[in-house]
Order: C-alpha cells, then structure tokens, then sequence
C-alpha cells in the first residue's frame, strides 16, 4: 500500500530530479525495487486532482508504461525534472503541474484556476513520492475532452470526466485497476469520504502535510 510521508527520512539526500543517468537509475528501482538500498532514489512527481464543471479528470495509463501500466490514475502526472528547480534550489511543484497539464491534458495554464498542494503519498518498493495538487478547471466537459483530443500528447485512452458524486462508486469498483495514491489525494481534497479511502488502501500518518516547496 502507498503510505503519504513528510520528507526524505532515510538520510539518502533530498527529493530532486537529475542527470540521465539517475533517469536511468530511476527506471531500474521501479522494475527492480531491490535495487534501492544500493541507489537509494526517491523520485518526486507531481499529480493533478483536476475538478471541471462536470467532474474529476481520471484517465487510463498506456499498457506500455515502465510502471503501473494500464491503471487508471488522477490527471496528469509527471515526473519533476531539473527544469522545475529555481535558482533558489526550490521545487516549483505548481509550474511542472501546469507543464504536465499542457502537455498531456493540451489545456493552457491560463484555464488553470488555483492550485492547492494536498499531501505526498510514497509507494513502498519503488519510492516513487507522489506530490498530490488540486486545481480547479473552469471549463465543461466538452471543451476539456476537445483540448485532449486535439491538443493532448495521448497518454490517456480512455480519459473520463468522472463526476463528484460518482467517485464512491468508481474508486470501489476499480479494485486493483487504479494507482494506489488517487484515493488519497481524493480523500485529501475533500471528494471522497475516508471510508472508501481506506478501503481501497493502507495510509500512515493521516495528518501528513506537504513538506515540498512550492510557489
């Protein structure tokens, strides 16, 4: 089960992204988790809770992906990169967000209202550290599914708009077909009750608050 964390507790330095060859240090630990007590990596990523005028932006990861293939996940999620590292060494979580959003989503950032940080959620084995942010889209569904369709880089198929009220019923009838972290991010916002968080997974230290910086 993920589990949210504070920070990089493990002494092994701090959450960043890096050069190729920790990219490819990076993609060993996710397929071989044995590896981390020799590279020790814990790669940070940015994951939206997108709520439009009709719903939550969930979509369906490539079969080909290296890891978690064919899951449902919230919409977008990126790995953090150098490129979102200020000169002040901060992580600008918000700006790789609204990168992740044009790119995958192929909606500009000025239909991006505000962006709120919930919580990190960290999967055990691989430390992959998920930086959950909620954002608010002003916009229907039609015009959101437009902007994937024709602008979009094709990283979901399907992509669904998934409303509020519905979310209960999707989270626990995706049984072991959606990324352990959206319910918590869910729960985190505000949009689904603990019960069926909890259900669907196991998360220590409830009360964790985000400890990346952002802008």
């Amino acid at each position: 089960a993920a589990r949210e964390t504070n920070k990089d507790t493990d002494g092994r330095g701090p959450i960043e992204g890096g050069s190729t060859l920790r990219a490819v240090g990076i993609i060993a630990q996710t397929e071989n988790h044995a590896l981390y007590g020799d590279l020790g990596i814990r790669s940070l990523a940015v994951c939206g809770v997108l709520r439009c005028a009709d719903g939550i932006l969930i979509g369906r990861r490539p079969p080909a992906a290296v890891y978690q293939p064919g899951l449902w996940q919230l919409c977008p999620a990126g790995s953090v990169d150098a490129s979102a590292v200020d000169t002040d060494g901060r992580i600008d979580a918000r700006g790789q967000l609204l990168t992740e959003i044009r790119e995958e989503l192929g909606l500009p950032p000025e239909t991006i209202g505000p962006i709120t940080p919930l919580c990190i959620v960290e999967h055990p084995g691989a430390h992959v550290c998920d930086f959950g942010l909620m954002a608010d889209v002003p916009l229907n569904a039609a015009v959101v599914m437009t902007a994937h369709r024709e602008h979009g880089n094709g990283e979901y198929d399907p992509l669904r708009i998934v409303p509020v009220q519905d979310l209960p019923f999707f989270i626990m009838n995706a049984t072991g077909t959606i990324v352990p972290p959206a319910p918590i991010f869910l729960m985190k916002a505000g949009l689904l009750p603990r019960y069926v968080a909890s259900g669907k997974l196991t998360a220590s230290n409830a009360n964790t608050i985000p400890t990346v910086q952002t802008k």
